[in-house]
């Protein structure tokens, strides 16, 4: 009976979570395994980025080529995730996760790899179904390529952070004794968001400084990076304890020097944080999130950002945080539910099976 069963290869960059896209992938691994009696799910491969710290870009074209030209056996359902994905696609059997794209910036691998991987996209056909985070990135498949079958599904919110969201009161600044050991409360607290420089943090708090010379600055997250500056703080705790730092904090910036898949941190912030969220209006699929969040103030250049902090200097200062209603975060809190991802990507899945009932998924 087992044996019936579609079988689903899922191909992911690494089982480590630290970045939205890989988030993401886990999360879609998630719901496969939850479903043991519905899918068979292959061993995930693994395809990880060598750091330029290590080896050099030859060393993991190595490893990245192979896969693009490699021999597929069977007729299982593949699901990829971009930029990571074979030279041909096929509209019966392949599924592609697009989460962002930015060729531009960011280091010499993932510019090379994310231009070749759009590049091999136009060899695609253009009935390809393909999930995207976020409308941002749903339209720009659908006007720059000329893909049909694109669908936006969002990276869910963890359980613990819709928990702590429903219980707040949202009518006083949030203090505990945990926070407080780890927080200076007699200066305004400022999130500068992840600690990897291309989330933009040291162009954030150059600008912020000016007007905040006496704040706490704070980034977190991202183990492979170490952020050495006299006036920076480097949250590395568990999740819980990140829910309080954000339950703490007076002001965040996101100042993200990429386009953004969805900037999931982005909207924990705003959920959790009572606060002000500055965030760039140029930043991709932030610019959706923000759409949805009362809270967020875009801003389109560095002196639009002096200028705005600027504008809220007093409320800080005299500890009179923008008040906000609760019930407005209520549709954003219930798009981002992750039983409503477990729903959307098992009808994705059923569907894309039943579309396809002449083939039989198997190893």
């Amino acid at each position: 009976m087992f044996d019936q069963l579609p079988f689903i290869n899922i191909w992911i960059r690494s089982e480590s979570a630290n970045y939205g896209a890989e988030k993401y992938a886990n999360n879609i691994l998630n719901v496969l395994n939850s479903c043991e009696n519905k899918y068979r799910l292959s061993p995930v491969t693994k395809i990880s980025y060598i750091t330029p710290k290590t080896t050099s870009f030859i060393a993991s074209a190595f490893l990245y080529l192979p896969f693009i030209f490699r021999k597929r056996k069977g007729e299982s359902i593949n699901i990829y995730t971009f930029p990571f994905m074979p030279f041909h696609l096929d509209t019966d059997r392949d599924i592609l996760i697009f989460h962002h794209a930015d060729p531009l910036r960011g280091s010499i691998i993932s510019r090379i790899t994310e231009a070749f991987g759009l590049f091999l996209m136009l060899f695609a056909s253009r009935k390809l179904l393909i999930i995207t985070v976020s409308p941002f990135w749903n339209k720009f498949l659908k006007h720059k390529f000329g893909f049909v079958n694109v669908k936006t599904i969002y990276n869910p919110l963890s359980t613990e952070i819709i928990k702590n969201f429903k219980k707040q009161s949202f009518d006083s600044t949030f203090s505990s004794e945990s926070s407080q050991k780890i927080i200076c409360k007699d200066n305004p607290i400022i999130y500068l968001g992840n600690a990897s420089p291309k989330k933009g943090w040291p162009l954030a708090f150059k600008i912020a400084k000016k007007v905040y010379p006496n704040a706490d600055y704070w980034v977190s997250g991202n183990n492979y990076t170490c952020v050495e500056h006299p006036d920076i703080k480097h949250f590395k705790g568990s999740d819980s304890a990140f829910i309080e730092f954000l339950q703490s904090v007076d002001i965040s910036i996101f100042y993200s020097q990429f386009l953004e898949g969805w900037n999931r941190t982005l909207v924990e912030t705003a959920l959790l944080s009572q606060s002000y969220v500055l965030t760039y209006s140029k930043s991709g699929g932030a610019v959706d999130a923000m759409d949805l969040l009362p809270n967020t103030i875009a801003f389109n250049d560095e002196n639009e950002l002096y200028n705005q902090l600027s504008k809220i200097y007093n409320e800080v200062k005299f500890n009179s945080k923008k008040q906000i209603n609760k019930s407005s975060f209520e549709t954003v809190i219930s798009m981002l539910e992750p039983s409503i991802f477990y729903q959307q990507w098992h009808s994705v899945i059923d569907t894309f099976i039943n579309k396809n009932s002449n083939h039989n998924y198997y190893e």
